[in-house]
């Protein structure tokens, strides 16, 4: 039985799964949630493959990106390997009944022909599956955490259902409410795609968390006023919102005297609270919490150590940049977006260099700053060069070189050259692989917020 909210809601899950699985014509298990249940989709996949679960299915995770069929197939089989050798060459305790499993990709396959390599990436699993020889109620699963989900992955996963997932196999992957991007693959197959749709109440596990904590614990009442503050921004309390985040300031003020980290709390809720009166169209009010919470990430410089109180103010920057983008402020936006990439840069810290060098270029290509934005792009487009493809495609790198390549760029970088970092990353067809992305992987910032300011 589960001893807490969270322990709860993976129980929850687990037992949506079991009915899923269960589903005879299913094959492709869709696991949609909400923004704020994501986290925990993420816990129950790690949960599935954890030792002490009651989970008795075998589940593999892959982590590769979707670049083309073929290289994309090629990396989920090459980690299918290395998961199997892995286990058949590494020291096993006396409780663990051991057998080792004789399996290698074959690239071999007929389905090459018809279905491409998504038949053969589905012609191996299956055989996998028979090897394993589970009992009848347990299943090999393929847990895809590809996040590249544009039209060529689809299609790849199209082909595998078409090849035929054998009855002991079920694929995974993940969906959301708010970018549902299965929905037409679910439409178009719904016979073996099986959405399974979470209602985990999260506000309420966060409020019966809060209700945890010992009374006399010095933070108990900024975690459930912070909560609460979080709950009411949910449900659309503006004034409940802004109250508990008065105290959640005065609280972590309190706090800041024992443990200088607080101040790092007074940065997160100075940012929600600008977040949620974008919501109400506030402007000047989403500045001044916005420039709060850069005060107050800048007076950390004296309390942290220097690269926390640096990635702070970077942070603080990126937030305020983007409200100054909406509010086409370009200068103001450039200065901050650029002030936050050379931190970034110095950190040595890629993928968020990488963003804020292209905000920073869409700023300061808006108010005249064209030389600099392009000098801080092929700057950053450089990094490429010892860049691994997962950080290439996982990033906004593609989304960098497409505003790059938009300019007259050639006396910053030549073609050649640029060929050179991208070949490695993207293949071939780099410029078609490049051309083609048309969004960073995560929430683009810009968009949602434009969406509620309505800019």
């Amino acid at each position: 039985m589960a001893s807490n909210p969270i322990e709860q809601r993976i129980e929850m899950i687990a037992d949506e799964w079991a009915v899923s699985k269960s589903n005879r014509s299913a094959r492709l298990i869709r696991i949609t949630s909400k923004p704020d249940e994501e986290d925990m989709v993420d816990t129950f996949l790690t949960y599935m493959v954890a030792v002490d679960t009651p989970i008795l299915d075998i589940a593999f995770h892959f982590e590769s990106q979707y670049t083309d069929d073929e290289e994309f197939t090629k990396s989920l089989l090459n980690e299918l390997d290395e998961t199997i050798t892995i286990w058949n060459t590494s020291k096993k305790g006396d409780d663990i009944d051991f057998e080792e499993i004789e399996w290698k990709p074959d690239y071999n396959s007929h389905s090459v022909k018809e279905y491409g390599w998504a038949g053969i990436f589905t012609d191996n699993f299956n055989r996998l599956s028979k090897i394993l020889q589970l009992h009848p109620d347990n299943y090999t699963v393929a847990i895809l955490k590809n996040t590249n989900t544009e039209k060529g992955y689809l299609n790849w996963l199209t082909k595998c259902l078409q090849y035929g997932i054998d009855d002991g196999v079920r694929y995974v992957v993940t969906d959301t409410t708010e970018n549902p991007v299965y929905e037409r693959l679910y439409r178009e197959n719904e016979s073996r795609v099986l959405t399974l749709r979470l209602n985990l109440n999260m506000p309420l596990a966060m409020e019966q968390i809060a209700s945890m904590i010992p009374p006399d614990e010095p933070s108990a009442l900024y975690r459930k006023s912070f909560m609460s503050m979080m709950n009411a921004m949910s449900a659309k309390k503006e004034k409940e919102a802004e109250n508990f985040g008065k105290i959640c300031i005065s609280e972590a003020e309190n706090l800041l005297v024992k443990d200088p980290y607080w101040i790092t709390q007074l940065v997160v809720v100075y940012t929600a609270l600008a977040n949620d009166k974008i919501r109400y169209k506030k402007k000047q009010e989403v500045l001044d919490y916005a420039d709060k919470a850069i005060a107050a990430a800048v007076a950390s410089e004296n309390r942290l150590d220097r690269s926390i109180s640096e990635s702070l103010i970077a942070q603080a920057l990126m937030f305020r940049g983007t409200v100054y983008y909406t509010n086409k402020e370009w200068d103001k936006s450039y200065e901050d977006y650029h002030t936050a990439y050379e931190i970034y840069y110095r950190q040595k810290s890629t993928v968020n260099s990488i963003e804020a060098a292209r905000m920073s270029a869409n700023a300061g290509f808006r108010c005249g700053r064209k030389e600099e934005s392009m000098r801080v792009l092929s700057q950053v487009i450089k990094l490429g060069e010892t860049m691994d493809n997962e950080i290439a495609m996982a990033s906004s790198f593609r989304l960098v070189i497409d505003l790059f390549m938009d300019k007259s760029y050639e006396k910053y970088i030549g073609f050649d050259e640029l060929q050179n970092i991208c070949n490695p990353l993207f293949g071939e067809d780099w410029q078609n692989v490049v051309k083609s992305w048309n969004k960073p992987p995560d929430k683009d910032s810009i968009i949602e917020l434009e969406k509620l300011t309505n800019i």
